[in-house]
């Protein structure tokens, strides 16, 4: 089940699909240094049943949907904080952000995004 906490502009039903549903979702790590346009977001938390245990997962998830309607979708924190962070400064003005990665302390890398 799919319960959508924000969006940057009120979606219609294609719009709301393509962005939380769709197979043409695409991972936002694999468009690490690439620029997106962002036309629109939408924040949503996704509940599905894990078929071995029966338990419900919950996953919090951001997708942007680029300019030219590609959309990217992630679950990392660190993308996502940074994401509303630039959002805020925005503050409804267009913009564009470049999907990076960093090294955590602990040696794993990670996603994030800074503004164009």
């Amino acid at each position: 089940m799919i319960t959508i906490h924000n969006t940057s502009r009120e979606l219609n039903k294609k719009e709301t699909y393509k962005m939380t549903l769709a197979p043409t979702i695409q991972k936002m790590s694999l468009a690490k240094g690439s620029i997106i346009a962002v036309d629109a977001y939408c924040s949503y938390r996704d509940e599905k049943i894990d078929l071995k245990t029966g338990e419900v997962v919950t996953v919090d998830i951001l997708s942007v949907m680029d300019k030219d309607g590609t959309v990217y979708a992630t679950n990392s924190e660190s993308f996502q904080k940074d994401f509303r962070n630039i959002c805020d400064i925005m503050d409804g003005e267009e913009f564009e952000i470049e999907v990076i990665s960093g090294t955590s302390k602990a040696g794993r890398e990670f996603i994030t995004c800074t503004l164009v």
